[in-house]
């Protein structure tokens, strides 16, 4: 990284790296918020194009408006880099949560049924994350959790899903908010 701008985000600090991108922190200029850039450069004779890449992450991951998947905001490109700003959630991965022991019940118990949520609603639009992992999870000190990296994302066509979703079980539903946990049961109409 040559800059520290990339316009219009300020990048104010390094938050980890990975399969060859940077995640950093940096505050969007423009709309005077906080915001996550990912960024990162293919390596020369992969066969794989980093704007394209990072334009299917985006897609995949915008196309799902769930208050438990991270909000993508732009894609582009920047001083031969590629990059995708995204919401940033405060708080604390679940790999960090776990390392510092035993979760309560209930926060477990919230966690899980806000990544099946999130997980739901992306497997309705036949969008499979891929790479669901404690470090992918954030959950924030209210207790709401997203679920963040879409990259090996893949999406099915709609007739490669359809059976799945008509012919799926009953299900119960579930409602959490801010870490508490509430359960509806609805019985079979059948």
């Amino acid at each position: 990284m040559r800059s520290t701008v990339v316009h219009p985000y300020q990048i104010l600090r390094k938050l980890g790296s990975g399969a060859g991108g940077v995640v950093y922190y940096a505050r969007d200029t423009t709309l005077l918020r906080p915001v996550v850039l990912k960024m990162w450069r293919m390596p020369k004779g992969t066969g794989d194009s980093a704007p394209e890449k990072v334009l299917r992450e985006a897609r995949i991951a915008s196309s799902i408006e769930h208050p438990n998947v991270c909000a993508i905001y732009e894609v582009g490109e920047f001083d031969g880099d590629s990059f995708i700003v995204m919401q940033y959630v405060p708080g604390r991965t679940l790999a960090q949560l776990i390392a510092r022991g035993p979760l309560s019940l209930q926060l477990a118990l919230s966690i899980e049924v806000q990544i099946s949520d999130g997980l739901a609603e992306a497997h309705r639009r036949g969008i499979f994350h891929r790479d669901l992992k404690p470090a992918n999870i954030m959950i924030t000190d209210g207790g709401l959790v997203k679920i963040l990296d879409f990259g090996l994302a893949r999406r099915n066509t709609a007739e490669q899903i359809a059976p799945a979703v008509t012919n799926g079980p009953k299900r119960k539903s579930y409602s959490t908010r801010g870490g508490t946990l509430s359960r509806t049961w609805r019985p079979n109409s059948s």
